[in-house]
């Protein structure tokens, strides 16, 4: 299998809550649709799971109608609230993984779109190639790192990083 992480594109920083895309983060939406193979670095997909949150779920929307592949919602995606204790919040993050290795096998490739804390809540738990500084620099918005996953070990292929707008 393989697994492609995706910040979140990016948003309005003065929304709180359950805020949308702001233009910049529905151009990074748009342009990740050229990110992927053929055309791109990121190979194609085949599922796509995304927060709870409009904006993950606006940074996939694109993509899915441009494959028409469904988006799947999952819960245990959300970002961490805040009465959520870490080691609850880290459980959560590595079940999902867990579930999903189990669920997919060697088959298909995974793109999974959400928040700056769940995904380095991810790239803690799994096991991988990564070294602690790649996985402390953390994801800027709308960037995606790209794993194959075989026998419980993440072998990280690539980050697609997008072009700075100045």
């Amino acid at each position: 299998m393989i697994v492609c992480f995706i910040r979140h594109a990016t948003r309005n920083t003065f929304d709180s809550g359950d805020g949308s895309l702001n233009e910049r983060g529905r151009q990074q939406a748009q342009e990740l649709i050229g990110r992927v193979a053929p055309s791109g670095p990121l190979p194609r997909p085949t599922h796509l799971f995304c927060s709870p949150k409009k904006r993950a779920q606006e940074t996939l929307q694109p993509l899915a109608h441009a494959l028409k592949l469904p988006l799947t919602v999952e819960s245990a995606l959300d970002e961490r609230a805040t009465q959520e204790p870490v080691p609850d919040f880290t459980k959560r993050i590595r079940q999902w993984l867990s579930q999903l290795e189990s669920a997919h096998g060697a088959q298909g490739v995974v793109y999974i779109c959400s928040h700056l804390d769940v995904l380095e809540t991810a790239l803690i738990v799994i096991d991988s190639n990564l070294s602690e500084l790649e996985i402390e620099r953390g994801l800027s918005p709308a960037e995606s790192r790209v794993f194959e996953v075989h026998d419980g070990f993440w072998n990280h292929m690539t980050a697609v990083f997008t072009r700075q707008q100045k």
